[in-house]
Order: C-alpha cells, then structure tokens, then sequence
C-alpha cells in the first residue's frame, strides 16, 4: 500500500506524514470501502498517489495527486468559487493534523464524510462549476459518489466502525439541500464522558481490516 512520506527530514513534516498515514486507513474504507484499497478519485477514478519524472532530481517522485472536495458548494453572487456549505477547517489540514478516530476531532471526521476525493484537475472542473449554481449530493450521478454515501449498508458500515450515532437519510437529504445547516456542526458536538469512554474502548479494534 502506498503512504505518504516527508517532504523534509524536520519533527513538524515527519509529524504531518506520520498523521496523514495514520488517517489514510480510514479514508480508504470511508470512500473506497475497504481499508486494504488505494485512494482513487471519485470521478475519473484515477489514482491517488502517482509518480511524476523529477527534472530536477533525475527520477520519478512519488506525488499525492487528490484534493478534498467539499460536496455541497453554494453559489455566489459573484463568479468565484461557490462556499463549502460543511467546511469547519481546510479538509488537507485536518488530515494531516487530527486523528480522526479520536473523540475529541468527532467533528472533523464528519466534516471528511461530507467530502469526495478527487483529482486536481477534477476539483478544478467542480469548483468551476459551483460559480455558476449551487452544488449539491444529486448534482453527480450516484455511480459518482463516495462508499459511504452510495447506500444505506455502507453508511451504517462505516458509522459502527467508529461509533457515529448518524442516519443515512437524514444525513444525505442535508448533502442534497444547499439550505440545510452545517453537517458538522449539527452533529459533530461534543461527546459525553461516557460516551467518549465507550468510543476510546473502541478504537482498539479499528484497524482490523475492512
């Protein structure tokens, strides 16, 4: 399985790396279903990690070549870039920041649940596109959409794993209506002491594979 490395030998990028390896897991099985499968973009299908000829370098470096996209995108009056209706922090700063298992960072979990990785170039064609009208989860064609969201099954799959009390209706009529509130911050409070204690239990059996 690909991972991410450093870009410099220095304690804050090889803390980034040791996160974002830590969380590549858990978005493997949330948008691909499995934690063994490797990230590909939603659209185009195209992989994740791809290698690139360094000129500089005089050999093929390795790249991540997905970006995070916020699924429901609300227009402006203006022509620029519509609003992430769900963001709370830049998605690629959460991943390489926070443990997303943890209780504490509940909320930034969910927030990667209202996103679908995809391409550079195919982020570029989306963001373009919510210039001109609100985009919402029935914007793209089901075929489209990440594991998590395609069905009921896999949404609940991914909700037992890591203890999130969601409804899969609920939770995708929200995606599909650009006036709903912030997913995040409807469900995305904080947890209780017991609850928090029954999630901590739980994380020692999250990474059993998929």
């Amino acid at each position: 399985m690909r991972v991410f490395s450093s870009t410099k030998n220095t304690y804050n990028e090889n803390k980034k790396a040791e996160v974002k390896n830590h969380n590549l897991p858990i978005l493997r099985f949330m948008y691909m279903g499995s934690m063994k499968k490797e990230l590909k973009c939603s659209i185009s299908g195209d992989d994740g990690f791809i290698d690139v000829w360094s000129f500089a370098r005089r050999k093929h470096i390795q790249h991540f070549n997905l970006e995070y996209n916020h699924i429901r995108q609300k227009a402006r009056d203006t022509r620029g870039a519509g609003t992430s209706v769900d963001k709370i922090a830049s998605p690629s700063h959460i991943v390489r920041t926070y443990k997303l298992e943890e209780p504490q960072n509940r909320r930034y979990l969910i927030e990667m649940m209202c996103c679908m990785p995809l391409t550079t170039t195919q982020h570029t064609f989306v963001s373009r596109d919510s210039a001109y009208q609100d985009i919402v989860l029935s914007t793209f064609p089901k075929k489209y959409w990440p594991w998590h969201l395609r069905n009921k099954n896999n949404f609940n799959k991914f909700c037992n794993r890591f203890d999130l009390d969601l409804d899969y209706y609920k939770f995708i009529g929200m995606l599909d209506d650009i006036h709903a509130p912030s997913i995040p911050d409807t469900f995305g409070e904080k947890v209780t002491r017991k609850r928090r204690l029954l999630q901590e239990q739980h994380i020692a059996s999250l990474f059993v594979a998929a």
